[in-house]
């Protein structure tokens, strides 16, 4: 736990204090670590630590709000509006992370972004996904009051990171926004605004990939 600290500290050495820190756990903690972990970095002042822990408990989630001082964001993994509720009844999330892929796409997202501005709490759809789904974001975030931040994958490919101005599979569509100091434009063409190529399939053929989980020390497989 000192070790994930203080690699958060020497983050925020690095990028000063113009940057905002969205620190991903990816729900590999228990309440009790995420509340030590939490406290342990408040003084770098992140925008939000997302999914400390496991989402299916919103008591459990609620119990870790309501001892640290940093805000939460989850629901990637939220497949209704219910989920939602029942989080955002207990105080349990400060932004929400709306998958529209998974969540009933742009109508069920903005169902759940009118719960959330009925609960004050901000909107952060999560995309780590393709530019189509990129462009269905952009048009649900241009059209609610309470988005906050979108999520803008890049320099992620074939499970190799490596830092790159385009947007993952910009190349299979005919346009991508890019962002520009630190803003997107919204596409304004038919429909979301941006088309597969007709050589979508043959510029990015299909990538089989075997399932694997990460191990823990023990052997047994890590939630990932």
């Amino acid at each position: 736990m000192r070790d994930a600290i203080d690699n958060t500290r020497r983050m925020r050495d690095v990028v000063g204090d113009r940057v905002d820190l969205l620190i991903e756990i990816h729900r590999r903690l228990t309440p009790a670590e995420a509340i030590v972990f939490a406290r342990g970095i408040e003084d770098t002042h992140p925008m939000f630590i997302e999914d400390p822990i496991r989402p299916e408990g919103p008591d459990a989630m609620a119990r870790v709000a309501e001892k640290i001082g940093i805000p939460i964001a989850t629901g990637e993994r939220f497949a209704n509006i219910y989920e939602f509720q029942a989080l955002m009844a207990r105080g349990g999330v400060e932004y929400a992370r709306v998958d529209l892929c998974l969540c009933g796409g742009i109508t069920g997202a903005k169902k759940v972004a009118a719960m959330a501005e009925a609960h004050h709490v901000q909107v952060v759809p999560h995309n780590p996904l393709s530019p189509i789904g990129l462009a269905a974001c952009l048009q649900l975030d241009a059209a609610i009051p309470n988005f906050a931040i979108q999520e803008y994958a890049t320099g992620f490919e074939a499970g190799i990171f490596e830092s790159r101005p385009e947007h993952l599979g910009s190349d299979i569509v005919d346009h991508v926004p890019r962002p520009n100091m630190g803003f997107v434009d919204i596409p304004s063409g038919p429909g979301l605004g941006m088309n597969l190529l007709p050589d979508a399939q043959k510029i990015r053929p299909p990538l089989v990939k075997p399932i694997s989980m990460r191990p823990h020390y023990d052997g047994f497989v890590v939630d990932q």
